[in-house]
């Protein structure tokens, strides 16, 4: 992976594979239905990780042999793409699920803590970041997502 060289001054702790179950279609391969995430750290032991925070339902609990009914989460998450009729859609092409941001947020960072965005978008991770009693910085360069950003946090502020 090409990341691998750009970050070679960090720690990489997963790969987690967000597997999305519909998007663009071929008749000429097998049609992609996932994207990557890459879990970096600077240090190489001492860094935020939240799993309780981020527990899911166990499918196959059994009380003699588990302690919770909730477990870690893969490093494959099952999560579904923003659809067109999604309360939380905006204009943006490529938006991500907030319950994807939310996890990676409560997994790696604690309340107050500031959230980094460089490719703010459609500003979902300032959102989310907001609503989980974080702070955001956020950058973008197209005019159009600046403000649809903009217009959602208003929103949200209401």
């Amino acid at each position: 992976y090409w990341i691998l060289e750009y970050f070679q001054d960090m720690y990489l702790k997963n790969i987690v594979i967000w597997n999305f179950d519909w998007g663009g279609s071929t008749n000429k391969r097998f049609c992609s239905r996932y994207e990557y995430f890459f879990f970096f750290t600077k240090d190489k032991d001492k860094y935020t990780f939240n799993l309780d925070d981020v527990k899911i339902p166990a499918l196959n609990y059994r009380p003699d042999r588990y302690k919770s009914q909730l477990k870690n989460p893969s490093d494959v998450w099952n999560i579904s793409l923003v659809s067109g009729n999604s309360p939380e859609r905006t204009d943006h092409p490529a938006q991500f699920p907030e319950e994807i941001i939310k996890r990676i947020i409560k997994a790696s960072t604690n309340n107050g803590d500031l959230v980094l965005d460089p490719f703010m978008g459609s500003g979902t991770t300032a959102v989310c970041a907001q609503n989980l009693g974080r702070n955001y910085v956020g950058y973008e360069t197209e005019k159009e997502f600046i403000e649809m950003a903009n217009k959602r946090l208003s929103n949200e502020n209401e």
